[in-house]
């Protein structure tokens, strides 16, 4: 197999002060060592991003000298790079290291609306739990999922009313967790899935394919869950999801996962370049 290049592109973009979810023109950044640690979960805090950029000239680096300021990472092989990761920058510094000028950041996914957004609005006596819901989403310049705005349970109503009121994210968590929901941000967009329910799309992992990347096979392991949970370590695979589905067929585990975390991690001009998924029976 021919050799492949690691390829890693960054887009930059400065937010809207007032307004999530709105931005002007991108500013692309690539061909440069850049380094990633990537960690993703289904929970509600945002998932996190840290990334190094050596050596960008003086107008890239200016870029992220303030904020709001929104990057997106974009990685893979040759000139195919997928999306990895997106969000808000949260801090950064560059610093001088050796002969090396080194911009570090730190990304959360949906940072922004997930502390700054709020809600204040009282609902009458029959009203839908879907419509709250709705408009907490809508204050959190969101869209909501299709399992979510069609589910039937949410139509229920509120026999006393409700009043949604302070931040957006403490809010979606009390309309929702009487109903099974748990919800997250994905690469910009709301997730909510119940503890039995994943995502419609399946990817299937061969136990022999990992042997033969040398990063060990899938490893079950002993946490304080009611179902098994497998660890997956593989090369980069950027087109793995938070609640998809996985079918691993290996000699010595088989069956169907949900992803509930991931991690990436990546060096361009190092050794690093993979992923590891976290993920429970189904």
């Amino acid at each position: 197999m021919p050799n492949r290049l690691r390829s890693v592109l960054l887009s930059v973009a400065k937010e809207s002060e007032t307004q999530f979810g709105v931005f002007q023109r991108e500013t692309e950044i690539r061909d440069l060592r850049v380094t990633f640690e990537i960690t993703k979960s289904k929970k509600k805090h945002p998932n996190s991003c840290t990334v190094s950029i050596y050596n960008m000239n003086e107008d890239s680096r200016a870029l992220f000298q303030h904020k709001p300021t929104k990057l997106s990472i974009s990685a893979g092989y040759d000139d195919a790079p997928r999306l990895l990761f997106t969000g808000s920058m949260t801090w950064s510094e560059t610093v001088q290291k050796g002969v090396d000028i080194v911009t570090t950041a730190i990304i959360g996914d949906g940072a922004r609306p997930f502390r700054g957004a709020t809600v204040s609005r009282s609902f009458a006596p029959g009203t839908q739990v879907i419509t709250a819901v709705l408009y907490v989403i809508k204050a959190m310049n969101m869209v909501a999922p299709e399992n979510l705005a069609n589910d039937p349970s949410l139509r229920s109503k509120f026999q006393a009313g409700d009043t949604v009121h302070g931040k957006c994210s403490a809010e979606l968590s009390r309309l929702l967790e009487p109903y099974g929901y748990e919800w997250s941000i994905q690469d910009g967009r709301l997730q909510a899935l119940r503890e039995n329910e994943a995502l419609v799309d399946e990817t299937v992992i061969s136990e022999n394919i990992l042997n033969t990347l040398e990063f060990g096979p899938p490893s079950e392991t002993t946490k304080k869950k009611k179902k098994p949970i497998l660890n997956i370590p593989m090369v980069l695979n950027p087109e793995l999801k938070i609640g998809q589905k996985v079918r691993v067929e290996g000699l010595r585990i088989k069956g169907r996962f949900k992803i509930d975390e991931l991690t990436h991690s990546g060096d361009t001009h190092g050794q690093n370049w993979m992923t590891t998924a976290q993920a429970i029976q189904i």
